[in-house]
């Protein structure tokens, strides 16, 4: 009867355990997935605030001439745009955000790609490219 009794407990104690565990996973999962959209709306915020200086003070120039940022010019822009991000989040955003990519290096690619993506959407250039098309079109008709 005691064995029986043992036996017992020890079994709904290792049922609770599991269903803990198992709940526990459940709950950060949930929770982790209700984050991911403030998680992202937190990243584009600073790497659009990151960008517009950046773009104003190193970038804008290029664009202005017409070319596009090319080499070491665009390296030097990229490390100080990355920078920029992390001095204006601050570290207890770069510490929830590194968790939230799972390395720096990851969440590091995604402020690049942010930044490529914005300097190849640039306005000044596709709106000076699009003046040299209706001039070539005059000039030729």
């Amino acid at each position: 009867m005691m064995t029986e009794l043992t036996v017992s407990i020890c079994l709904v104690l290792f049922m609770f355990f599991v269903f803990i565990h198992v709940f526990r996973k459940l709950f950060v999962q949930y929770t982790f997935m209700n984050k991911y959209k403030t998680y992202l709306e937190l990243l584009k915020y600073y790497s659009e605030e990151s960008f517009q200086v950046i773009y104003k003070d190193q970038i804008v120039g290029f664009s202005i001439n017409g070319q596009t940022i090319q080499g070491d010019e665009l390296e030097t822009a990229k490390r100080n745009y990355t920078k920029l991000c992390f001095e204006l989040m601050g570290p207890n955003n770069e510490a929830a955000l590194i968790k939230f990519f799972g390395k720096r290096e990851n969440l590091i690619t995604n402020m690049l790609i942010y930044f490529q993506k914005k300097c190849d959407d640039d306005g000044i250039m596709k709106l000076l490219n699009e003046q040299e098309l209706v001039k070539g079109e005059n000039s030729n008709g």
